[in-house]
């Protein structure tokens, strides 16, 4: 399990910087996908990882073992 919560963390981040770029220009997306496609790609990557971090713990969250 603990694996698991460090992928989910590991692609949860990754989400997120990808996401910033994006919305900040500095990022563009893979030929063949508009820019919107791949936010909304990301947002729902960013949800399910939440969701899976929410469930089982949080490294970085002092209340989760």
């Amino acid at each position: 399990m603990k694996k698991v919560l460090e992928d989910a963390k590991r692609l949860h981040d990754e989400s997120v910087r990808r996401l910033a770029g994006l919305q900040s220009g500095k990022v563009k997306p893979s030929e063949g996908y508009t820019k919107e496609e791949v936010i909304e790609a990301l947002k729902k990557d960013i949800a399910a990882t939440n969701k899976i971090l929410d469930r089982h713990g949080r490294r970085d969250d002092p209340k989760r073992a």
